[in-house]
């Protein structure tokens, strides 16, 4: 099965396969939207055949069991969500290097956020499960940052959100490892549901990254070193923020993204 395309509220669909595919596909897109509109937040959906998505071996064990009672033999559909953050809350992250964030600072609306997306992702992902017989992956789970010493740690508890929405086509992987949409850059957060279908759909085209390098310039972790991850993991234990986020990487695409946007 080639990769899902993915749709936001002004994406149109193209190439529609089977009718009774599409039947489906369509019915999961116009609730997906139905729930965004309730969250007042823009989102993108995207579907992704299970056995095309790369995961390391604890996630396919980890996998494995989350999806036992689905019946044996049957094809498994990932449905990959994003949730969009807002402009106001990409451009509350500092645009340049910042080593410590404080509790009170306006870097918070972003932090705050996080947890806003969260939370708004499970409600989406949980409505998405129940009306259409699936199992949701929640998102990224908080709190886990202060429990685990090395990100290895961490990969056995969950899948990769990542993996499936870049199966899916909602983005590419950048050179800072996050999903790069076209609409809105790595500012989304991310969930997947799983159901026991086939649904299939057109692939979308990306100009990716390029010469790019405004976010391996802007972060010293991504810039300097070959395992950049656990770099991340000391920086979110020690940023200072509510939650367990920075962003920084994200503010510079973002930004890059938009103004490509408006040129063109």
């Amino acid at each position: 099965m080639r990769p899902g395309l993915s749709r936001t509220f002004l994406l149109q669909v193209k190439n529609k396969p089977n009718s009774a595919l599409i039947s489906m596909k369509e019915k999961i897109e116009k609730e997906f939207e139905r729930l965004c509109r309730l969250e007042k937040r823009k989102g993108i959906i995207g579907f992704a055949s299970l056995d095309k998505v790369k995961l390391l071996s604890v996630q396919k064990s980890y996998l494995e069991r989350k999806l036992a009672p689905f019946e044996l033999n049957r094809p498994i559909t990932a449905i990959s969500i994003g949730v969009f953050y807002t402009p106001e809350e990409v451009k509350s992250i500092p645009d340049c290097w910042v080593a410590k964030g404080t509790k009170s600072g306006n870097w918070n609306k972003y932090a705050r956020a996080c947890g806003e997306i969260n939370r708004i992702l499970n409600r989406i992902s949980q409505a998405l499960a129940e009306k259409f017989k699936g199992i949701r992956e929640q998102a990224t789970v908080e709190g886990y940052t202060h429990k685990v010493k090395k990100v290895e740690e961490y990969y056995d508890l969950c899948i990769s959100h990542r993996a499936f929405a870049e199966e899916a086509g909602l983005g590419w992987r950048g050179k800072s490892g996050l999903i790069i949409t076209p609409e809105s850059g790595p500012a989304l957060r991310l969930s997947t549901i799983f159901i026991s279908d086939e649904i299939k759909s057109a692939k979308r085209n990306f100009q990716r990254c390029g010469n790019c390098r405004l976010c391996l310039q802007v972060c010293p972790f991504l810039k300097g070193q070959k395992d950049y991850r656990q770099g991340c993991l000391l920086r979110l234990k020690n940023v200072g923020l509510e939650n367990e986020v920075c962003g920084i990487c994200i503010r510079v695409c973002w930004e890059q993204i938009v103004n490509t946007k408006t040129e063109n």
